[in-house]
């Protein structure tokens, strides 16, 4: 599925993958932060004891908060299908089982999920652990290349963290970087 126009991944590897971001777009289409337009509504909105602060991404399929838990201040990440993916049975399959993915197979390597659920706009949403630092992509744009001994430490984590969904009886269509 397309993405609309403009959009631009949140920075967040686990995140983009949703977003339909493949990691081949330049660096200046991964600039993490606000996206232009009308004020969005859902800005200020609670998910559980989460308040959404502000938009880090958007894609054709979604969008990315960054969302603070209003007692203790643990910042998270809420990645919301668009309402009209959500109101579709097979999109709406796929998204409750990338949750239940995530908590099945934990990895140090694979984001950690909190909630999952259905937003008063009807459309579905997974609360899950905002990740800070540098894509894999972003690091490779800025490097070029990586050292040998770097790309082999890499690929060993990303294994590994594939290892333990596939042991788990999960296969993800594709992976982000």
């Amino acid at each position: 599925m397309p993405r609309s126009p403009g959009a631009k991944p949140c920075g967040n590897p686990a995140l983009d993958d949703t977003l339909g971001f493949s990691g081949a777009e330049s660096a200046a289409e991964r600039t993490p932060g606000p996206l232009p337009g009308p004020l969005d509504p859902l800005i200020g909105m609670l998910v559980g004891q989460y308040r959404i602060i502000r938009q880090l991404g958007a894609g054709g399929m979604g969008v990315v908060y960054e969302a603070q838990h209003e007692s203790i201040g643990q910042r998270a990440a809420v990645k919301v299908l668009r309402a009209k993916l959500s109101a579709d049975a097979e999109f709406s399959r796929r998204f409750h089982n990338e949750a239940r993915a995530a908590i099945i197979a934990q990895h140090a390597g694979l984001v950690k999920i909190f909630d999952y659920g259905q937003l008063p706009n009807s459309a579905l949403y997974i609360l899950m652990e905002h990740l800070e630092g540098e894509s894999l992509g972003k690091r490779l744009d800025r490097l070029g290349k990586m050292a040998e001994a770097d790309a082999v430490r890499t690929a060993r984590q990303i294994a590994s963290a594939m290892a333990v969904a596939h042991e788990k009886g999960i296969v993800h269509r594709e992976l982000s970087i």
